[in-house]
């Protein structure tokens, strides 16, 4: 069954990789999303396409607070998309319990959230601070 999961997320993955359409930004967020949440769940071990190592950052703070995205600029940068009033794909970057389906707390490089900041299509909307702040929290436990 474990190979039955391995192979779905691989076609989805390739769909989604090789995919020609004229799509909007929204559409392939949810697609992507969904995508995170399907590994997430049931295939251990399976990674979104992109880096699949820790990229090694520095955390200031072993166990940051969910307040340090904001301070990053998530409300500046992302909050205009991703609300409790329009969250795009799902996710709503100002509510902790959201995002919580968007991470595992303690390994940033696995979390659906971390992937499509650092090396996804949220990359371009991003910055390094922020990057850094997301890392850190998830690689910090996700506190409150």
């Amino acid at each position: 069954m474990k190979n039955f999961h391995k192979i779905l997320i691989f076609i989805h993955i390739s769909a989604l990789i090789f995919s020609c359409s004229n799509t909007n930004s929204s559409d392939k967020e949810k697609e992507v999303y969904y995508l995170g949440k399907l590994i997430n769940s049931g295939a251990a071990g399976t990674v979104v396409a992109g880096t699949t190592t820790d990229p090694q950052i520095t955390c200031s703070d072993s166990a940051p607070s969910f307040s340090t995205l904001s301070a990053a600029g998530t409300g500046t940068n992302c909050a205009s998309c991703h609300n409790s009033s329009s969250p795009e794909a799902g996710v709503d970057i100002t509510s902790r319990t959201n995002l919580l389906n968007v991470v595992i707390s303690g390994d940033p490089v696995k979390s659906t959230l971390y992937r499509m900041i650092s090396v996804g299509k949220m990359k371009v909307y991003t910055t390094s601070a922020i990057t850094t702040a997301v890392y850190c929290w998830i690689k910090g436990g996700a506190l409150p």
